[in-house]
């Protein structure tokens, strides 16, 4: 239960450009400005991060020009190579301080030897701890440089694709693609030592087009598919052999829409990806009757939820097939795909803050989905006092209050804060706009600049180790900002309804019949609702001690945020005697809902529109007053349809108690007018 915590050097910008590939127990990450670096998984408990230790590349193109590089020795660290010229190195800068870990390798009589630069002596000179052993000490023509390093910049992607692990898109070489040797995913040696090029070493492939294509993503199916800023490409073989140096193929464009720099998803046969300017997803893949490549526009019918583009993807195979994308607004977008059902269709799922990035992975039984997500955490009202060290005069208030100094009252410069300081929290003040006094602890003597009088003292917790005027005014409010790892329950398909989790951002008590259920800190100040034993309870906002007492002793309880889930039909379209019912005055006067495992209180309801809804009873005669009526699959008669004539027929289906509802079919009943 205690999280696992490795220390990175992403910032945080950085951490949502990230992108990943994995395999097996090891995460393989990259991003423009880092060494790639891998996450290693030992056990559950035991994880490490570290930088990738490549191995003999990979290089950019052979040395062109005539300058030639001299190895002080064939073997050995703390070598020196030395460069007749800085023409052909880093653009004719010569050598530079940010070669160090750069990769070098030449050719001697035909032998290849690769070594790894520790120092930059000059812009013709290097230190070095050679790897591989040189075939000789002579000046020689036949080298190349790294591919990757803090001069040319780091790959932006990865993948990993036929017995390969790929790497694409440094800033020095955007449209290039370099692979791993076959089954080795961290050695590139693009020849043996004896300059024999054999089908597994490594290999690169560039893009060739009319203009720059920054490679930003790569997904891998029996292509490996590149997404670039001016179109989507497909790397494959023309014939039945593996990609190798000796069967090597140049990529092909098949769409011209462009991508942003978010991981594309491999669904079957189709490749989801988000097309330049965030705005839409398009689905990628072969079709049989034109034989060509397409990508078909998957936000078509819902183009109004991504007026905030998309900023993160993540595949949820089971149990229902959902691609997850994070809204730049903070929503979480769902789409349902299908395609061999002729499925597609979007919603959005509104939580209380704001869903930052989005991930799913292989759990028990189904794919579990986990999200970061900002929340606003209120902080509960600690009392605190200022108290007159000469006098028994003093201010009262909470944390984030402005303390009130009673008229006619003056207090003396030096004054002794009270109160608790929660642990680990500073406490700071602030008077007239100067400088903050910081406290940590109980009591403290403070001196103000000048006696306070009036409303002129601000105080507030914070584990800020700064304050000034810049920041002071987003402070001064009890309520912060926390970001949260959340992890969705398991999706309740049918069973005992007592196992429904239908609360967001909860907690669950599994034991002895209680009434207290502790460990709501992060939802101090907020409204939950509460299940216990299948009963639904009254809703309560969380105290300050974030412990609730309920109305009723429970075994089983789950505790969170609420929240509304909304079904609304399209304009219905039954025909008329003359024409189409679009656009023609109608009344839908009653509904029948096709439900399965599903239950309502007082939250489920239907109407026409959000504005006009009744309650769906689902309690019978047969009921006990104490009892839970029992999850309903069937047909259910809602009965007659609130609301008037108009000319949309819309059916709306609404639940806002946290139990389950699924709706496989809606069944209106309605008259349409003759104009």
């Amino acid at each position: 239960s205690t999280p696992v915590v490795i220390n990175t050097t992403y910032t945080e910008a950085q951490v949502q450009e990230l992108m990943f590939s994995q395999s097996a127990d090891t995460l393989y990450i990259t991003h423009n400005d880092h060494d790639p670096a891998k996450l290693t998984r030992s056990s559950h408990t035991s994880w490490s991060l570290s930088d990738v230790d490549f191995q003999d590349g990979p290089y950019l193109e052979e040395n062109a020009t005539s300058t030639t590089l001299t190895p002080s020795h064939t073997s050995g660290s703390s070598r020196t190579i030395t460069a007749s010229a800085i023409t052909g190195i880093n653009g004719g800068s010569g050598f530079l301080a940010t070669d160090v870990g750069r990769h070098i390798r030449l050719e001697h009589s035909g032998t290849w030897g690769w070594a790894k630069i520790t120092a930059v002596g000059s812009t013709t000179s290097v230190t070095v701890d050679i790897e591989s052993d040189f075939g000789g000490t002579g000046a020689v023509t036949a080298w190349r440089l790294g591919a990757f390093s803090g001069t040319t910049g780091f790959p932006r992607c990865l993948a990993f694709w036929d017995g390969r692990l790929w790497f694409a898109g440094t800033p020095e070489e955007p449209q290039t693609l370099q692979g791993s040797m076959s089954a080795n995913f961290e050695t590139f040696s693009p020849t043996d030592t004896d300059g024999t090029v054999n089908d597994d070493n490594g290999c690169t492939f560039s893009i060739s087009a009319d203009q720059v294509n920054a490679i930003l993503w790569m997904s891998s199916g029996r292509a490996l598919i590149l997404g670039t800023v001016g179109g989507e490409w497909r790397l494959y073989s023309d014939n039945s052999d593996p990609v190798s140096p000796n069967n090597p193929v140049t990529p092909k464009r098949e769409t011209t829409y462009g991508s942003e720099a978010i991981q594309a998803q491999q669904v079957g046969h189709k490749t989801l990806h988000v097309e330049r300017h965030g705005k839409r997803v398009r689905a990628i893949g072969y079709v049989f009757e034109s034989d060509t490549w397409e990508s078909a526009d998957a936000t078509m019918y819902s183009e109004h939820l991504f007026d905030d583009g998309v900023t993160a993807m993540a595949w949820c195979s089971v149990p229902d097939p959902l691609l997850l994308a994070v809204r730049g607004d903070g929503a979480l977008l769902a789409f349902a795909f299908e395609p061999r059902q002729s499925v597609m269709g979007w919603c959005e799922w509104i939580t209380d803050g704001e869903v930052e990035s989005v991930a799913c992975i292989p759990g028990d039984g189904h794919t579990e989905i986990w999200i970061t997500v900002k929340r606003e955490v209120y902080y509960p009202g600690y009392d605190i006092e200022i108290v007159d060290t000469n006098a028994d005069t003093k201010a009262d208030g909470k944390a984030g209050d402005t303390f009130v100094v009673p008229d006619g009252v003056t207090f003396e410069s030096d004054c002794v804060v009270k109160g608790v300081t929660p642990a680990g929290e500073a406490r700071y003040f602030r008077y007239k706009g100067s400088e903050t006094i910081s406290a940590v602890g109980s009591d403290v003597t403070v001196t103000f600049a000048a006696a306070p009088t009036g409303n002129q003292v601000e105080s507030i917790y914070s584990s800020s180790s700064v304050l000034d005027s810049t920041n002071w005014e987003a402070l001064t409010s009890p309520a912060r900002d926390r970001r949260y790892v959340e992890r969705f329950k398991a999706p309740f398909l049918r069973g005992d309804l007592e196992d429904a989790f239908f609360v967001d951002s909860g907690l669950t008590y599994d034991g002895s019949p209680t009434s207290t259920v502790t460990g709501l800190e992060h939802a101090i100040g907020k409204t939950v609702q509460i299940i216990a034993d299948g009963a639904v309870q009254p809703a309560q906002q969380v105290p300050s001690t974030g412990t609730l007492t309920l109305e009723e002793s429970a075994s089983k309880i789950h505790v969170g945020l609420g929240y509304t889930s909304t079904l609304q039909t399209l304009p219905l379209e039954a025909g008329a005697a003359d024409g189409t019912a679009l656009g023609r005055t109608k009344r839908v006067h009653r509904v029948k809902f096709l439900l399965y495992e599903t239950l309502g209180v007082n939250g489920l309801k239907f109407g026409p529109d959000t504005d006009n809804l009744d309650i769906m009873d689902f309690r019978s005669w047969s009921d006990g007053i104490d009892e839970v009526p029992a999850l309903f699959s069937g047909v259910f008669d809602a009965g007659k349809m609130p609301g008037g004539i108009n000319r949309e027929g819309l059916v709306t289906l609404e639940q806002t108690d946290p139990l389950p509802c699924t709706a496989v079919a809606v069944m209106p009943l309605m008259k349409t007018e003759g104009r």
